[in-house]
C-alpha cells in the first residue's frame, strides 16, 4: 500500500501550517515571457545590494520586494533616489532585469531571488552570475539568462535608444521551450540552459514540488526502513482507513493503544472512527481507556481533548 509523505504529518499540531507554508510556496511556472526591460548599467552586483542583511529577519519568502536595492533606490531620508535606474520611468512596471557580469555574487542568500520575484522581475540577463545565485534563481521561479558580454552591450544600447524615444521603455520576448529571446525589432538571441533546469521551471518545480512527486515511493521505502516505528504505523492506519480499509484501520489504531509504551493518539483516532462507522459505545470504551493512559503519560493536553469528546458522546 503506498503511503504518502503528507499523511504521516496527520495529528501532529504543525500540519495544518505546514502544507499551508507548502502551497504558499509552489514555483511560478514559466513559459514564455514578454516584458518592460530595467536597464541596471552595473557589474559585480552583489546580493548585500540586491537585498540588505537588516532585511533578512523575515521568515516568509515574500515581503522582499519592497527592500529590493534599498541602499540604491532610497535616499537617507527615505524618499526614493531620483537617480536610481529602478525609479527610471522607463522602468516603470518592468519585469526584465538586464545587468552586468558577475550579477548575485557574495553571500548565499536565498532572500536575492525572493526580493526580485516579489519586486516583480521574471527573469535577468547578465553574461555571468554567481554560481549560487544562478542556481538559487532556478528554484524561485526566475530565469536567469547568460549572454556574451557583446550581446549583453547592444541591449543596454538599444535600451538607452528606446528611454530616450516616444515609448521610453524597451521590451524583450522570452521563449523558455526554444531558449531563445529577441526585441520588437531585429535583435534575436538564442541562449543555453541546462534541460533538467528548463524542465523544472517550464513546470514550476522547486525542489519541494520535486519531492512531492515521489511522495508514495518515500512513505513505502520509509516504512521498509523502519516497519515498527509507531508513528509510521499510526499514519498507515490512517492511509487504511482514508483507502477505505476501516475496519484493518481500526484493528491496527488498537495494536498500537496495547503496545508498550501505549500510544495515546491511536485511542482518540480509534474512537473517531468506529462513532463513523456505527459503533459509539466501542468508541466510548476507546476513549475512557484513552483518558485514564493519557494521564498516566502526563499527556494532560491530550486527556482533555478525549475527555470533550467522550462528552459529546454522552460519556463520562
Amino acid at each position: 500500500m503506498a503511503v504518502p509523505v503528507s499523511i504521516f504529518l496527520t495529528g501532529r499540531s504543525l500540519a495544518a501550517d505546514f502544507w499551508a507554508l507548502i502551497s504558499e510556496s509552489i514555483m511560478q511556472a514559466f513559459t514564455s515571457h514578454d516584458g518592460v526591460v530595467a536597464a541596471l548599467d552595473r557589474a559585480n552586483v552583489d546580493t548585500d545590494q540586491i537585498i540588505p542583511k537588516q532585511f533578512l529577519k523575515r521568515i516568509e519568502r515574500t515581503g522582499f520586494g519592497q527592500f529590493l536595492f534599498y541602499d540604491w533606490r532610497f535616499l537617507a531620508d527615505g524618499s526614493p533616489d531620483p537617480q536610481f535606474e529602478l525609479n527610471q520611468p522607463t522602468a516603470t512596471g518592468a519585469t526584465i532585469l538586464l545587468a552586468r557580469r558577475n550579477f548575485g555574487c557574495g553571500s548565499s542568500r536565498e532572500h536575492a531571488p525572493w526580493a526580485l520575484a516579489d519586486y516583480g522581475f521574471r527573469a535577468v540577463i547578465a553574461p555571468t552570475f554567481a554560481d549560487i545565485f544562478y542556481s538559487n534563481c532556478f528554484s524561485n521561479g526566475i530565469l536567469p539568462i547568460r549572454l556574451p558580454e557583446e550581446d549583453v552591450a547592444e541591449l543596454f544600447r538599444r535600451a538607452a535608444i528606446a528611454a530616450a524615444g516616444e515609448s521610453g521603455q524597451y521590451r524583450l520576448q522570452i521563449d523558455l521551450t526554444s531558449c531563445s529571446l529577441r526585441d520588437t525589432d531585429d535583435f534575436a538571441r538564442s541562449f543555453e540552459v541546462e534541460p533538467f533546469r528548463q524542465r523544472c521551471l517550464l513546470e514550476g518545480l522547486d525542489n519541494i514540488a520535486l519531492s512531492l512527486r515521489h511522495t508514495d515511493a518515500i512513505g513505502e521505502w520509509m516504512l521498509r526502513d523502519d516497519p515498527d516505528d509507531v508513528f509510521l504505523r499510526y499514519s498507515l492506519a490512517l492511509q487504511m482507513e482514508t483507502d477505505g480499509e476501516w475496519e484493518a484501520a481500526i484493528d491496527l489504531l488498537q495494536e498500537l493503544a496495547r503496545g508498550e509504551p501505549p500510544y495515546v493518539p491511536a485511542y482518540q483516532m480509534a474512537a473517531q472512527h468506529l462513532v463513523k462507522y456505527g459503533q459509539p459505545e466501542d468508541a466510548r470504551r476507546a476513549l475512557r481507556e484513552g483518558i485514564e493512559e493519557a494521564r498516566r503519560q502526563n499527556l494532560t493536553h491530550a486527556a482533555g481533548e478525549m475527555a470533550e469528546l467522550l462528552m459529546s458522546l454522552g460519556g463520562e
